[in-house]
């Protein structure tokens, strides 16, 4: 219910915008004089009063509490529509440039991790040989000293 309007209050000004004085009104909608002030002072009522005071009154109560909402379905502009429609492809292409560059990024990363591997495996190799070198190298200078020895 909307907040700003009062039942009670809506329905006292109805009655004086009508010229209908508080007896008239109450004998209309069968009530007391007295009933017809506390009705102006409650925000809230029955639904049968309701709908003798929208008869009396010549008043859809309900609809002075309905506030439509800005734009409903049927007033979107088609332009609003194409306009999301342009904006929503624009990101969607940025989206798939920003995986395409990732993608180009990781494969560029994973061939810059296999050179390192193939770099590293190289090295090994080549320590590997350098040892077998110097095994052999120590080998020949103990037979060396061997004979000299001797």
């Amino acid at each position: 219910m909307n907040e700003e309007l009062h039942l009670g209050t809506l329905i006292k000004q109805k009655v004086k915008e009508k010229g209908l004085s508080v007896t008239e009104f109450a004998r209309r909608i069968h009530c007391t004089r007295r009933n017809v002030y506390e009705i102006f002072k409650k925000n809230s009522l029955d639904t049968d009063l309701i709908k003798r005071i929208s008869t009396v009154l010549d008043l859809s109560i309900l609809s002075a509490f309905y506030q439509p909402t800005p734009k409903t379905e049927k007033e979107i502009n088609i332009n609003d529509i194409k306009n999301h429609y342009e904006r929503s492809l624009v990101r969607l292409k940025n989206i798939d440039v920003n995986i395409n560059n990732e993608a180009k990024q990781s494969s560029e990363t994973i061939a810059v991790i296999n050179n390192i591997i193939t770099v590293i495996k190289s090295i090994e190799l080549n320590i590997h040989i350098q040892m077998n070198t110097l095994n052999e190298l120590v080998k020949e200078l103990e037979n060396l000293t061997i004979k000299s020895d001797k």
